[in-house]
């Protein structure tokens, strides 16, 4: 016979054989299914699929456009300490002949962009000059007074690449409906500047 459980807050320390255990956690629940050894013992249920979204087709920035967010990841569960997340695109980059950079970011809950990358990009006519970012983004402290670090890399194709990793935390609200979004900023307004991204992803792994 099978016995299942509600539980508010954690585990009882006397658990019974062949129980099921819910046991609340964030915005959700963990499920704990005990064995009938002699030694009882809870397992916790496999971890559902993590939130993640990926680029659906081309996304191109608008003419004389600087900053432009082609992707965003909302999540609809509360964070858990050492939640972290893996960040990506590539693409490509035209631009007019003029000096100017470009930049790889990243924004939290429609907040200040934080940059992962900036290179400058020269002062000659590009079209269609490959681009490339990855992230990663971790949160130390969870909640609403939540914390995070983030570091990457930014590559233009043929010039040098950029690495950055943050020496301090930045804070953000990391409760349900906290929103993570990517994109890449010209520092000169131009229309001829045009970047297009062809495959993007913002993924949990933890």
């Amino acid at each position: 016979m099978i016995r299942q459980h509600k539980v508010v807050a954690a585990l009882p320390a006397q658990l019974e054989k062949d129980s099921i255990y819910y046991v609340r956690k964030g915005s959700g629940f963990d499920l704990y299914v005990t064995n009938s050894s002699g030694t009882i013992v809870a397992y916790p249920a496999n971890q559902a699929g993590l939130p993640s979204v990926s680029l659906v087709g081309i996304a191109e920035s608008a003419p004389e456009a600087l900053d432009f967010d082609f992707l965003t990841l909302t999540l609809d569960r509360d964070l858990e300490p050492g939640a972290t997340f893996e960040i990506s695109f590539v693409g490509t980059q035209s631009q007019a002949a003029i000096s100017q950079s470009l930049s790889f970011y990243v924004k939290i809950n429609g907040g200040a962009a934080v940059t992962v990358g900036s290179v400058g990009t020269g002062l000659s006519l590009q079209n269609y000059r490959a681009i490339s970012g990855r992230a990663l983004l971790t949160f130390h402290k969870t909640g609403a007074a939540g914390s995070y670090y983030l570091g990457g890399s930014f590559l233009v194709n043929s010039l040098s690449p950029f690495s950055s990793n943050s020496a301090s935390p930045r804070t953000a609200d990391a409760r349900a409906g906290m929103t993570i979004t990517i994109g890449v900023r010209c520092s000169v307004a131009n229309a001829a500047n045009i970047n297009r991204i062809t495959c993007a992803i913002i993924k949990q792994v933890v």
